[in-house]
């Protein structure tokens, strides 16, 4: 009986290594087909050039200058110094609705 089930067991695990690329195949399939769905089969357009802008008055950017801000700081100290601060209360205490 010990003989017959391991043999069994041997099958099974020949068969499951046999079948497992033919598994991944289709996982790959049925993906392709899901995100294919929709699509018409029309040509796909053409990204629009990317425009450069004209001069921004001195050729600043938008904004206000990167690293000028202490928010992100401000942020850090008040987590340091309230671990486990909910956002309603972080807000609350920083003005924001």
């Amino acid at each position: 009986m010990a003989d017959f089930l391991e043999e069994k067991k041997r099958e099974i695990a020949s068969r499951l290594k046999e079948l497992r690329p033919l598994v991944d195949e289709f996982q790959r399939l049925e993906a392709a087909q899901r995100a294919l769905e929709g699509v018409d089969g029309a040509p796909a357009r053409q990204a629009a050039p990317k425009r450069r802008g004209g001069s921004t008055g001195a050729g600043r950017g938008r904004g206000r200058p990167k690293g000028s801000g202490n928010r992100a700081q401000q942020a850090l100290t008040l987590v340091g110094e309230s671990p486990g601060i909910t956002i309603p209360r972080w807000r609350s205490g920083w003005g924001f609705r």
